[in-house]
């Protein structure tokens, strides 16, 4: 239902802009449009409206709009499975982020292209992305992103084995008060696989070890 409520919201933002003939507002409403249709699942509608959002935002050089667009863009296409799409969105995105001083580059849009590059099996990008991320976070005290890629890195973690180290950094991320419940559930989905790939001692000591850990541990 709020999904409906937005896209209701930035039809009527659209209109209103439109009537001022602002631009930049109505390159936002799309924007807004776009991630309501993008939280429905309606990836296609999503899209439609950030190719409008991005149009308009090229048309008046808005960079920070492009940036914005291409990320929610990549996004779209990242949910789809579409690896190889995301990956070329975010590093348009990133490459602007640059452009405006933004080094080494926005910490969400660090963060999603972790997580496209495991999508594509590049384990070792995936891993510089995530430590990226958290170090830019970790400065504005961005800690949901911080979260997520901690998340990241634990995933990454199973993938070579190391489940005492994903035991520590999931247990990181479900006792801190600042995880969103989007994250949340994806850490608890890989708990009762990581407790059937270790002994019952071996994970309550490494999940009571991460709730000790700090973030000077996960940067080294």
């Amino acid at each position: 239902m709020i999904f409906l409520e937005d896209i209701h919201f930035a039809d009527d933002c659209k209109h209103y802009y439109e009537e001022l003939d602002d631009k930049e507002g109505i390159s936002a409403s799309y924007n807004i449009s776009g991630t309501a249709y993008y939280g429905m699942g309606k990836y296609d509608d999503a899209v439609t409206s950030f190719t409008h959002s991005l149009e308009i935002a090229q048309n008046i050089d808005d960079k920070n709009s492009i940036a914005r667009t291409l990320t929610n863009m990549g996004e779209c296409a990242r949910s789809q499975q579409e690896y190889k799409q995301a990956q070329k969105l975010y590093f348009e995105s990133l490459s602007i982020e640059k452009e405006l001083g933004f080094e080494p580059g926005d910490p969400i849009t660090l963060n999603n292209l972790g997580f496209t590059s495991i999508g594509l099996k590049h384990y070792a990008e995936a891993r510089e992305y995530f430590i990226l991320s958290i170090k830019v976070s970790r400065i504005n005290k961005m800690f949901p992103i911080i979260l997520e890629s901690l998340l990241g890195l634990a995933v990454l973690c199973i993938h070579s084995g190391s489940f005492k180290r994903a035991s520590e950094y999931i247990s990181m991320v479900t006792s801190h008060s600042a995880c969103d419940s989007e994250v949340l559930k994806e850490a608890e989905r890989l708990l009762p696989w990581l407790k059937g790939s270790m002994s019952k001692k071996n994970y309550e000591d490494s999940a009571e070890q991460g709730k000790k850990m700090d973030l000077d541990s996960v940067l080294v």
